[in-house]
């Protein structure tokens, strides 16, 4: 599954769009979007953690993959703030 293939869609390319027709597509897209960006950012984290697991890793990279790791959970914070959907 694409991430424009979401379950709520009509078809492929319409996120967004519920298909009972219940809510503003705006606010669809912005809560998909978030919880995207989310998912990433959330890959992010995890990817810095499971090489950072090696105890063979350099140092610099260990501090290069802490700033890494950092940056993303602020996104995931940012995406925390964008509109929420309403019921």
């Amino acid at each position: 599954m694409t991430p424009d293939d979401h379950p709520t869609t009509n078809a492929p390319g319409q996120r967004g769009k519920a298909t009972d027709n219940s809510e503003p597509s705006h606010l669809g897209d912005a809560t998909h979007t978030a919880h995207d960006i989310k998912n990433l950012f959330s890959l992010i984290v995890s990817y810095c953690a499971l090489i950072d697991t090696n105890n063979d890793t350099p140092a610099t990279i260990t501090e290069d993959l802490d700033e890494i790791r950092a940056a993303a959970q602020r996104g995931i914070a940012l995406a925390d703030e964008l509109p929420a959907q309403r019921p």
